[in-house]
């Protein structure tokens, strides 16, 4: 009998576990496994039905399998999650001409064929799998059971029908929640700036809810970016603490200043914190001094999301004053245990991260200002480029964009 192609997909994680799935999918698959597979019982898996099981032995070994008869070309192997096990099944099925693929690239294979909605699905379920929280997780379930591609092809359904204003107006509402489904898996990124002591490292470890930053009153403790994966309302973020900003001649300090304003450009959102027991000139002149030994284009990227020297900020004046800033900015007054000389120059939130005054307080505000208003449930959200690309266009063909 001539060796036909089929794919071996390994269904479970890489690496040791208790039971370990490998998947053959394609013509050949039942034949190859057949081969070396000694069932317990006298039925053989060529004339086993679809969706019976079977129990025997697997290789020269003998390994102990489960083998699950899932169609006319597809079989799954259950068998030990060892490396050695999942190696040995795997070697022998490719000896037999199958191909190993990642299950993720098998999931795609699936739906190649056929319209963007059935690649839709199948980013949908890879997607899934890397959700980081129960929230995220439910919103990519109601996209893998076709909330998006109902939606959009409504909105064509509309488009064909000569009513392209109601179309237009589903299709923006559509694209204004890729903000957030873009966000789904690859969580917002959140950084911690401000001047030296002011407390950015104990804000971070009171919003992740234990001590990964190391906190310590000698200025200048924080050297580098230090990021903390975590989720606030059920959305992912990353949270980063950055270097204190000031003018130095301390070569490693400066090294760290500019890595903070590089996090600074990079950021989602930069929540800008200061201590409410310093004067607000003396830290507002630290962090703008500090910009002047940055190159010409960071500087010009980070500029516009400083705070103004009358506490304000950017983008909060008119816009005869200077342009709106390109990424949202949080002001923070933290340090309330210990209010002294300085009052709050501008609309912020105040803190403790001492006593956890106001740290809720900046939780909530955090998510109403990347989230906005999230999407209800069964709601469709774009979560990829492609899907935004695909709702673009028909905008364009509405003359919707420019």
């Amino acid at each position: 009998m001539s060796r036909q192609a089929f794919s071996i997909v390994q269904l479970t994680a890489v690496g040791r576990g208790a039971v370990a799935t490998v998947l053959a999918d394609g013509p050949g698959a039942i034949a190859a496994v057949n081969k070396h597979f000694s069932p317990r019982g006298r039925i053989h898996l060529t004339d086993c039905p679809p969706d019976r099981l079977l129990v025997g032995r697997f290789g020269p070994a003998g390994e102990e399998v489960v083998v699950h008869r899932q169609g006319q070309n597809t079989v799954a192997l259950h068998c030990h999650g060892g490396l050695a096990a999942v190696s040995m099944v795997i070697e022998l099925l490719c000896a037999e001409g199958g191909t190993p693929v990642s299950w993720q690239q098998w999931i795609r294979g699936q739906h190649d064929a056929g319209h963007d909605f059935r690649r839709w699905r199948a980013e949908a379920q890879i997607a899934l799998a890397h959700a980081r929280t129960e929230r995220t997780a439910a919103i990519l379930l109601d996209q893998l059971n076709g909330a998006l591609e109902r939606e959009v092809a409504e909105a064509e359904a509309l488009i064909s029908h000569g009513q392209g204003a109601l179309a237009a107006e589903r299709l923006s509402e559509l694209l204004g929640r890729y903000q957030v489904g873009r966000h789904l898996i690859q969580p917002w990124r959140v950084v911690l700036a401000g001047p030296v002591n002011a407390g950015k490292s104990s804000l971070l470890n009171a919003l992740a809810g234990f001590n990964r930053a190391i906190v310590h009153p000698m200025p200048g403790a924080t050297r580098d970016a230090l990021t903390v994966a975590t989720a606030l309302d059920g959305w992912p973020m990353e949270l980063c603490d950055t270097a204190g900003l000031r003018p130095t001649d301390d070569e490693l300090e400066r090294a760290g200043i500019d890595r903070a304003w590089q996090t600074v450009a990079e950021a989602d959102l930069v929540v800008w914190i200061f201590d409410l027991s310093i004067c607000w000139q003396e830290q507002h002149a630290a962090i703008v001094g500090s910009m002047r030994a940055i190159d010409e284009p960071l500087r010009s990227s980070v500029g516009p999301l400083v705070p103004c020297a009358d506490g304000t900020l950017p983008g909060t004046k008119t816009a005869a004053v200077g342009a709106p800033r390109s990424k949202p900015v949080l002001l923070v007054y933290n340090k309330s245990d210990l209010l002294g000389r300085f009052q709050p120059r501008g609309l912020g939130i105040i803190t403790s991260a001492v006593s956890g005054a106001g740290v809720s307080t900046l939780a909530e505000a955090i998510v109403a200002t990347l989230v906005g208003d999230p999407p209800p449930p069964g709601a469709a959200v774009p979560f990829t480029a492609e899907q935004q690309a695909h709702l673009e266009r028909l905008l364009g063909s509405l003359g919707c964009l420019r």
